[in-house]
């Protein structure tokens, strides 16, 4: 028994020491891809807040702060020694994002890199992302198409989805069907084209901005009839907006209406009473 019990205690400390070191391998992989971020979007002379960066990559400082030394890096949050929250919206970033992104931060469940001067594709590695819910690249340069296994990867966990005032070409990728738990997109402003699938209304939008692209076709009805609350406005039921400056047909389903004159034009063409009022069905 007491010959047992050292193998086991062995055992045990021997696994605690390999869980210990694969942490550290992780944090250390954490603190790289950070590095890269910053080198690579011209930290050194673009970026407006630096503060916790310079000093901790040239000191080897953890990007979540030392105990009673510093704080966690500039548009860092952490959970621990892990970084859970990366915002970094308006701070200068230029040039193109590590193709590495992603790979050693798959705890971030927050990522704003939204109205820097940001180019290039997407990194692929972001597939690795997969406890993201929030996803903010608005008014940047970003081009290229986006890729299916970015979002098959990131899958059910994103909620927000704002990628709009970009330049982002092809169509709306197979692989935004795997995001089960989507509520706002918007691909506004970009170069995208092509049809909008269907499926896109089985996603649990509340609200969807596809304006200012070259999509062709009809407008899913599908979506139309989710009723989605319109971008510009609180009260408006039907997100018109969303088929602005596309060559698609009105999106005016559940539009107030008086007859079927009023709804003509539009993908609902009939107009049908529902207690106080009628609406283009």
């Amino acid at each position: 028994p007491t010959k047992l019990i050292i193998i086991t205690i062995i055992i045990l400390i021997l696994t605690i020491k390999k869980q210990i070191k694969a942490k550290e391998k992780e944090e250390e992989g954490q603190t790289e891809e950070l590095k890269k971020l910053f080198e690579e979007t011209d930290g050194y002379n673009s970026w407006i807040n630096t503060t916790g960066w310079i000093e901790g990559i040239e000191k080897g400082y953890h990007p979540c702060g030392e105990k009673n030394k510093t704080e966690a890096w500039y548009g860092l949050t952490c959970a621990g020694r892990t970084v859970i929250r990366i915002s970094l919206e308006r701070n200068g970033l230029g040039g193109k994002l590590p193709n590495t992104l992603g790979e050693n931060l798959r705890y971030v469940n927050h990522l704003n890199l939204a109205r820097n001067y940001l180019i290039g594709e997407l990194p692929e590695k972001m597939e690795n992302m997969k406890q993201l819910e929030y996803l903010e690249l608005t008014a940047n340069a970003l081009s290229g198409t986006l890729k299916s296994n970015i979002f098959e990867g990131i899958g059910p966990a994103l909620k927000l989805c704002y990628l709009g005032s970009n330049q982002f070409t092809g169509g709306i990728p197979n692989g935004m069907k795997a995001l089960t738990s989507l509520q706002y997109l918007d691909l506004t402003m970009n170069s995208l084209n092509g049809v909008v699938p269907n499926w896109i209304g089985d996603l649990p939008l509340t609200l969807a901005n596809f304006g200012f692209n070259a999509f062709t076709g009809d407008f899913p009805i599908s979506i139309c009839k989710k009723a989605l609350t319109c971008s510009g406005s609180d009260t408006q039921k039907c997100p018109d907006m969303i088929c602005q400056r596309c060559v698609l047909k009105n999106c005016n389903c559940q539009n107030v209406c008086t007859d079927a004159q009023s709804c003509s034009g539009g993908l609902c063409g009939k107009c049908v009473k529902k207690g106080f009022f009628s609406y283009c069905t």
